[in-house]
């Protein structure tokens, strides 16, 4: 997937705010790993520089859902009623709707959603080349 060049970001990441520190972690280990791209721009979804969670939605690429137990228990339903999150979902529009789960919560059982259940999940093993290559691939 190629960044639509009216994006401002790669990416922004969604997440619970319960898990603030996680998101926190993973963007600093995503900036850490794709620091050569000097285009790569991430960010989280409450930062500063987002009025809204439609504006961090519209000026990114790709959204990456932080999949945690929080996330899918108490900041999904929520999330469910936001038009541009629903509209990314099914339409790819304003941008694409990417769930991560990282390598500690890969044995955990988290219940998914049902308006995610749907979507490919991606688990960010950075240490694997092979993840990190599609990983830079799609958010590239």
């Amino acid at each position: 997937m190629q960044v639509n060049f009216k994006k401002q970001y790669n990416a922004v990441i969604l997440y619970s705010r319960q898990d603030r520190g996680r998101a926190e972690a993973l963007l600093t280990r995503l900036r850490d790993i794709y620091s050569e791209h000097l285009r790569f721009q991430i960010a989280l979804f409450d930062d500063p520089k987002f009025s809204s969670l439609e504006e961090a939605l519209q000026m990114s690429a790709v959204a990456l859902l932080l999949l945690t137990e929080d996330f899918c228990e108490n900041a999904w339903p929520s999330l469910c009623n936001n038009s541009a999150l629903m509209q990314s979902l099914y339409t790819k529009n304003p941008c694409t709707i990417i769930p991560v789960v990282l390598p500690n919560d890969l044995n955990v059982k988290v219940r998914i959603p049902m308006g995610l259940k749907c979507l490919k999940r991606l688990p960010l093993e950075f240490e694997d080349d092979f993840v990190k290559k599609r990983i830079s691939m799609v958010l590239a």
